[in-house]
């Protein structure tokens, strides 16, 4: 019998988790495009420029895999390069470097890294909320609105409001600062305000006397060195508002928790977010679910390297600017420079896992273990919530019901479905029957949080539906694709 074929989604790449060939180019194809576009380099006066990147032709074999471990090596591929220093304005070049950027980490057959003659194995995949604003109550009763913006952009806030006193207040780095005196400092009005919080929280929330002071101190927080002395009040606010529209956030995400698409943090934004709490307490909403799928991205190994080179870890490309115009040569810049800040991922990481090699099924578990934890995620296992190693629904098709550490990482680090496959958005997709077209469809938590949902059709499981009903959108397909297909939401 054929095996029956699913059509791929609309602008989707897909991955199978155990296919190495694919992963690896994916690995190689995205660390040099990063390194591509993280140059040029430049200040002021001198312009780092790196051109001509490419790898060697040679790739390794099950026999150069040996060798490396016998011989206590690591197996990774050049990328090379030419790195020149240029004067901005008489546009010299003043110093020039061709060879070896950076040695990149090769997967092995098996999907493993070798280094320094250990074989280690990366997370196929980690969890991160996703850029947005989700509002919840906290255990100890407080009312909180998380605004989670994408890395390298703006600052994250967290808003507050008091049960007992209905005052609201913001908080960024470590302060808590009342959030009236800040929305009226980036020019919103009293009657603006009311639309969101009614009459009464405004008036709970006007101080008694003039509070500049607070609208200072928030300013200087969210600016930090870029701060301006002697700057007037209404200065302040327009740099605010600059600041603030720097944070990114998921218009997906926006819609669904705020119920408009934004992709920018904006006075609306907080005004929202803060209604939304006082709305939590009414008992008119309820608190957004942080632990579904839907609002979760899923980073594969291509996207761990990837992030590392941007975010520029250890500091190397800024170092190197900053020695090369001190010196007006490129100091320090030999060969394999950038090498370090990809081994970081492999050794002495906690994203990897040593991997002794004697059990080959060990070394397929590792290769689909997806984790919670980590850099980027949670980072401290106290920090973990009791929620996040809780089964939830929207984990059916995606991630392994039953498989996960005996350790303190219980619940956190777990293993993708059989049928999952990742998607070059950082999704992860897993195949449905449509009931209605009666084809197979991959589908992301995300999709499958706004469809019925139901079991796979059998005389004597699933009896016919009264007409009373509502017949579920999506069905889990009759062969299970994956060990989660028998715990789907009804």
């Amino acid at each position: 019998m054929a095996k029956e074929s699913i059509a791929p989604p609309k602008g989707v790449t897909l991955r199978k988790f155990n296919d190495v060939e694919t992963l690896r180019t994916d690995v190689l194809d995205r660390v040099h495009s990063s390194y591509a576009s993280k140059f040029p380099l430049e200040n002021d006066r001198y312009k780092i420029e790196l051109t001509n990147l490419a790898y060697p032709s040679k790739r390794y074999d099950v026999r150069d895999e040996k060798e490396a471990l016998i011989k206590n090596n690591s197996l990774s591929i050049p990328l090379f390069g030419k790195v020149s220093l240029i004067d901005k304005a008489s546009k010299e070049v003043l110093d020039e470097k061709e060879g070896v950027i950076a040695r990149v980490p090769w997967l092995t057959h098996r999907g493993t890294y070798i280094n320094n003659g250990n074989e280690y194995s990366l997370v196929a995949g980690q969890q991160r909320l996703k850029p947005g604003v989700y509002s919840r109550r906290k255990d100890n009763g407080e009312l909180e609105s998380h605004i989670n913006t994408v890395s390298g952009t703006g600052q994250g806030l967290r808003l507050f409001m008091e049960p007992e006193t209905g005052v609201y207040r913001v908080m960024v780095g470590k302060s808590r600062i009342p959030l009236y005196p800040v929305l009226k400092g980036v020019g919103v009005d009293d009657q603006e305000i009311e639309k969101w919080w009614g009459k009464d929280i405004l008036e709970m929330n006007r101080p008694k006397k003039d509070d500049a002071q607070s609208f200072g101190k928030f300013y200087s927080k969210m600016l930090g060195r870029r701060v301006v002395a002697d700057l007037d009040d209404k200065s302040k606010g327009l740099s605010i508002l600059d600041e603030l529209q720097r944070g990114e956030i998921d218009e997906e995400v926006a819609e669904r928790t705020l119920g408009f698409r934004q992709k920018y943090i904006t006075p609306q934004v907080l005004l929202r977010s803060s209604q939304k709490l006082l709305n939590i307490q009414k008992g008119l909403e309820e608190s957004d679910d942080r632990d579904s799928l839907a609002n979760k991205n899923f980073l594969g190994q291509e996207d761990l390297f990837e992030e590392r080179i941007k975010r520029d870890v250890g500091g190397l490309a800024k170092k190197l600017l900053s020695r090369s115009s001190y010196n007006k040569k490129l100091i320090g810049f030999n060969p394999g420079y950038f090498s370090s800040q990809l081994n970081g991922l492999i050794s002495g990481n906690s994203l990897s896992n040593g991997v002794d090699g004697i059990n080959p099924i060990q070394i397929m578990d590792f290769g689909r273990r997806v984790v919670q934890t980590g850099e980027g995620a949670i980072g401290d296992s106290d920090a973990i919530p009791m929620s996040a190693r809780n089964l939830h629904p929207s984990q059916a098709m995606a991630i392994d019901p039953i498989k996960t550490a005996e350790s303190g990482a219980v619940g956190v680090d777990q293993r993708f479905a059989i049928g999952a496959q990742k998607g070059n958005d950082r999704q992860v997709y897993f195949p449905m029957r449509n009931r209605k077209t009666g084809k197979l469809e991959y589908m992301t938590p995300t999709q499958m949080s706004q469809k019925i949902v139901g079991f796979p059709e059998h005389k004597s499981l699933m009896p016919e539906i009264p007409a009373t009903m509502t017949a579920p959108d999506m069905v889990a397909p009759t062969q299970q694709t994956s060990s989660a297909a028998g715990l789907l939401r009804l």
